[in-house]
């Protein structure tokens, strides 16, 4: 949801467009028999996934307070950490460290592609880390992938009329999401306009 509004923003048109180029760029032994990207093929789709990423920078799915402890007494960065004491990571704050990430708030997918990427990605915490890594990590970047560039091959997105100003929110364990650049929210919509390209909406 948040991919698609934030490629439908009237200031992220360029976004949207670079990466219909590259959908529509594939290969006929890149489709099914459908017509439509797979899996593997839209993997593969750099600027795809430099956009996923982004997506995923600015709006985590779990973005706020994720607890750890250890049984033992820890240091971790000259930190004493007692045992059993819990502590927590934020992804929501770690996305938005302006030392790694240049204008933190703004969606830029083309920051995923040049050489300060290998930093960036010692940040992202989109999916967590280690034994708590989220285990529905491939299916998801599969089932984005496959989904994201099916819509970008067949049509356009943009806002639709009376959400311009509206951002979506998602209401998650105990907080509640948002994009908070924006004056008003809605809880659980997001009003988007698809129009087929070459077609009709």
């Amino acid at each position: 949801m948040f991919l698609i509004w934030s490629l439908s923003q009237p200031r992220n048109k360029a976004f949207q467009k670079k990466l219909r180029r590259e959908v529509l760029g594939l290969s006929g032994e890149s489709l099914n028999g459908h017509g439509l990207p797979t899996a593997e093929a839209s993997d593969k789709c750099i600027y795809l996934n430099a956009v996923i990423k982004e997506t995923l920078r600015l709006y985590a799915p779990l973005p706020t307070f994720e607890p750890r402890s250890s049984a033992a007494n820890t240091v971790i960065d000259g930190y004493n950490i007692p045992a059993d004491v819990t502590v927590g990571i934020s992804p929501f704050t770690l996305h938005r460290n302006p030392e790694v990430f240049k204008d933190p708030r703004t969606f830029d997918p083309d920051r995923w592609l040049g050489l300060q990427a290998a930093e960036m990605n010692r940040w992202f915490w989109a999916f967590s880390s280690g034994g708590r890594m989220c285990i529905g990590l491939h299916l998801a970047m599969a089932e984005m992938t496959t989904l994201a560039a099916t819509i970008y091959r067949k049509y356009n997105t943009t806002i639709a009329p009376g959400f311009e100003d509206i951002t979506p929110e998602i209401t998650a364990r105990f907080e509640v999401f948002y994009d908070d650049r924006f004056p008003k929210m809605l809880e659980h919509t997001c009003l988007i306009k698809f129009e087929a390209i070459g077609g009709n909406a």
